[in-house]
């Protein structure tokens, strides 16, 4: 008898450490004290059709939606306040605040689009386009395909004309960012010889002037932001760091199994880390937001409980989403509020404080928060 209580005494205890370290059984013991499931509804959905080739991207407080050559907006409460005809095939779409940018199919035509459908510019490129970015005062940075060893870099003003250009003839580009105010734009580039990896953040002004560069040896530079400040952020893939002028190193904070960042001009960084989990007794590492100023403090974080496919954030709130729910909280990871969807979700936007809208195969819906 003393030995079978022993047993289940033993067996007790095994269940009880599983629970403790599987973050699964965690959730559903403990059950999601700070997510309210029961404060969204659905204001309104749109019928679309099942179609690859339709494109979706957030402007100002609405959306817009590219098929068959029309472009769409809609607004927050989901109604269609314009549509023109672009008639353009296979494009590549970048918004700004207030701005829509698409590239024709054969990569060579420039098309800006402001908030009311009136188009701003329609410029004929010189060279094939790669990948574009968009300044926060509508400056654009146009990185061209590469001929050979070379890649070619035009920067665009908020008029269409040609500002500067920019010649790398080492290494491969793989980010740019602009700052407008601060006269400055950023390129690295990363390239493999026999000595290994090396990264190379390039600094020019608007003009295409080289201004400055470092090298990091041994380092794959993933993304790079201006702050407000004028202050260069370098996302690596272990670190982050806030860099002024002359290579003075303002901050450096850890990152960790970094899968998914998003930036916005308020000043704040989303970090998506997702821990890998194997075995049968789980270490306890938990998949986490984290919200990272561009001053180099740690803001908040939240711990989630899925795997995480697409952020998109404000000034103060990030809506994220998983396969089959949206998670909106606010940029300390604090105040969750959840809501489970039917659907495979593709996209999810946040068009305001308490609207939200929400792409799948089949259909557009706007979501809206209700306070209680």
């Amino acid at each position: 008898m003393i030995r079978e209580k022993k047993k289940i005494m033993i067996g007790i205890g095994l269940v009880l450490v599983l629970i403790i370290m599987n973050p699964k059984i965690m959730d559903f013991v403990q059950g999601d004290k700070m997510r309210d499931k029961d404060a969204f509804t659905i204001s309104k959905e749109i019928e679309t059709p099942h179609s690859s080739l339709i494109q979706y991207n957030k402007l100002d407080k609405g959306i817009i939606k590219y098929l068959d050559g029309i472009l769409f907006y809609y607004n927050t409460e989901g109604q269609q306040q314009w549509g023109i005809n672009l008639g353009i095939s296979n494009p590549l779409f970048k918004t700004s605040k207030n701005f829509a940018y698409a590239v024709e199919g054969n990569r060579r035509r420039l098309i800006k689009v402001d908030k009311d459908g009136e188009i701003m510019y329609n410029r004929i490129l010189e060279k094939p386009l790669f990948n574009l970015e968009v300044g926060e005062e509508d400056y654009v940075i146009i990185q061209h395909l590469s001929e050979g060893n070379l890649e070619y870099v035009t920067i665009i003003d908020e008029i269409g004309n040609k500002a500067g250009e920019v010649t790398i003839s080492e290494g491969k580009i793989l980010n740019t960012a602009i700052s407008e105010k601060h006269d400055r734009v950023a390129i690295s580039t990363i390239d493999v010889n026999a000595e290994g990896i090396e990264s190379t953040v390039l600094i020019y002004d608007l003009q295409g002037n080289l201004k400055e560069l470092e090298k990091f040896p041994d380092e794959i530079i993933l993304s790079l932001f201006y702050g407000i400040e004028g202050q260069l952020i370098v996302v690596q893939e272990d670190r982050v760091l806030g860099i002024e002028e002359k290579k003075a190193r303002q901050w450096s904070q850890d990152i960790n199994n970094m899968k998914i960042i998003e930036a916005e001009s308020g000043g704040r960084i989303v970090f998506y880390e997702k821990q890998e989990k194997g075995g049968l007794i789980h270490t306890g590492a938990r998949d986490r937001i984290r919200f990272l100023s561009y001053d180099g403090k740690w803001m908040g974080e939240a711990v989630l409980k899925e795997t995480i496919n697409g952020i998109n954030l404000s000034e103060n709130q990030v809506v994220l989403h998983s396969p089959r729910s949206i998670y909106l909280m606010d940029t300390q990871g604090e105040s969750v509020k959840e809501y489970s969807y039917g659907s495979d979700i593709n996209q999810a936007f946040l068009l305001s404080s308490n609207r939200i809208a929400v792409i799948t195969k089949e259909k557009i819906s706007f979501i809206e928060l209700v306070e209680r």
